[in-house]
């Protein structure tokens, strides 16, 4: 695993106090999230079939949040961008065959 990747999973809590299936089918996708505290997680994966995939982010509740994205690259590397979300905001992944994603999401300061 890249650097990114292994450092998202060494901060991934042991307990978490809410778990979520956001979207998904056996055998094709899912996208799940977990809080722990008022941090979410989110994770998306796919099956061998590169996909659209969409989050909507309306169990978050009132306020806004800062999203930490990981998402990984044809080479192998992961990409990190960082963005200001909200209850109302849809996110969109092209994923790659076999490929996925993770969201990290802290109320905002």
């Amino acid at each position: 695993l890249p650097q990114e990747a292994q450092d998202v999973l060494k901060t991934l809590p042991a307990k978490w106090d809410d778990i979520k299936l956001l979207a998904g089918y056996p055998g094709e996708s899912a996208i799940i999230a977990r809080r722990s505290g008022s941090t979410w997680y989110i994770g998306g994966i796919t099956n061998t079939n590169a996909r659209n995939i969409g989050v909507d982010l309306g169990f978050l509740g009132k306020g806004r949040h800062t999203a930490s994205i990981y998402t990984d690259n044809e080479d192998g590397s992961v990409s990190i961008t960082t963005k200001t979300v909200t209850a109302s905001t849809h996110l969109d992944f092209n994923l790659m065959p076999s490929g996925g994603f993770d969201i990290k999401i802290v109320p905002a300061k």
